[in-house]
């Protein structure tokens, strides 16, 4: 048997008990090699008797005319490098068991997800095992393990769409934001740049707390942003007990933490508070991320642009059942 292993470095220590005789390894970056045979050595494991054949990630890319009993791993997931990985790696294997981002689990079909799922259908997808629970650090969204058998007919059933109240009442508010003639709300968190910037006032992660926002002074690349553009509110938004939101002034950097919402236009921010409070944007964001529809920053970016007054239970044709159905789910979060 001949095992490829494609996993980060943060990986290596809980996996280098599952490597045998002939298998293959994947490094991620200079320091993986070594970092291997540390982990080798602490488990009394003699790594010259493993007869190991270590890749580089251009190596991987470049393997052609061998074929592996099975690719297992967990691959990088930045710009969605984990796609590439599997497209290539049922190039060389039968068998291949990745741990990576739920790229096909979705109440709606989008060309993307579409295009995933039939690579996934004739490649012998056997089952597609939530694991998020396990990486609690990750903000991707959902964790998937991908078992694909390429010797075995797909297990199409893992697609059926799911047809719960609650998918219903999500796919109606996705389908209203999908509309080209629908504004949505700008929706970001930090991002970088190479220049160095000196002494920035940073804002912290723990926004909302009793004395307000706080700061502190860095050193940083990041970049700076314009306050005055922008509302401010933690990561959790819409799963706090009246989430907080600011308005701030100057230039800043946000901590990754931190979402940023391009202000619109005579809104607010008590307007943005109230309207935003809705239950029904509450309920969306909370049972969205658990049907596994997108990352909370994502489903925050499909919010359309009300002004105070409109109501979403109107805008969205939510029925009278789906409406008291909102209620209970609510009230029963509320009660845990």
């Amino acid at each position: 048997m001949k095992t490829l292993h494609i996993y980060s470095n943060r990986h290596i220590k809980d996996k280098v008990k599952t490597i045998k005789n002939g298998d293959w390894i994947y490094l991620e970056n200079s320091f993986s090699k070594k970092r291997w045979s540390l982990y080798f050595r602490a488990n009394n494991i003699n790594e010259n008797e493993l007869n190991i054949t270590y890749i580089t990630q251009s190596e991987f890319f470049k393997l052609k005319n061998i074929k592996f009993d099975a690719i297992v791993g967990n691959p990088p997931y930045l710009r969605e490098k984990w796609k590439k990985f599997m497209e290539h790696a049922v190039l060389l294997s039968d068998r291949v068991i990745m741990i990576s981002p739920d790229g096909v689990t979705s109440m709606i079909e989008t060309e993307k997800r579409t295009k995933f799922k039939n690579f996934l259908i004739d490649n012998g997808i056997q089952s597609m095992e939530d694991c998020t629970t396990a990486f609690p650090n990750v903000e991707t969204g959902l964790i998937k393990v991908y078992d694909m058998d390429r010797t075995k007919d797909a297990n199409i059933s893992l697609f059926e769409l799911d047809n719960s109240i609650d998918a219903v009442i999500c796919r109606k508010i996705i389908a209203y934001s999908n509309q080209t003639d629908v504004n949505t709300l700008e929706v970001a968190r930090r991002s970088s740049n190479n220049t160095d910037n000196g002494p920035q006032r940073r804002l912290l992660r723990n926004l909302g707390t009793k004395g307000g926002c706080q700061f502190e002074t860095v050193n940083t690349n990041d970049a700076t942003i314009n306050a005055d553009d922008y509302y401010f509110t933690n990561r959790f938004f819409g799963q706090n007990d009246k989430s907080p939101v600011f308005e701030l002034y100057g230039e800043i950097v946000p901590s990754p933490n931190i979402f940023y919402i391009k202000r619109p236009d005579n809104m607010t921010v008590s307007t943005f508070k109230e309207i935003y409070d809705n239950p029904v944007f509450i309920y969306y964001i909370n049972v969205a991320k658990g049907l596994g529809f997108d990352t909370p920053i994502r489903l925050m970016k499909t919010l359309p642009i009300l002004m105070n007054g409109q109501d979403p239970i109107d805008i969205y044709n939510i029925t009278e059942q789906e409406h008291d159905h909102i209620k209970e789910k609510l009230n029963a979060e509320n009660h845990k």
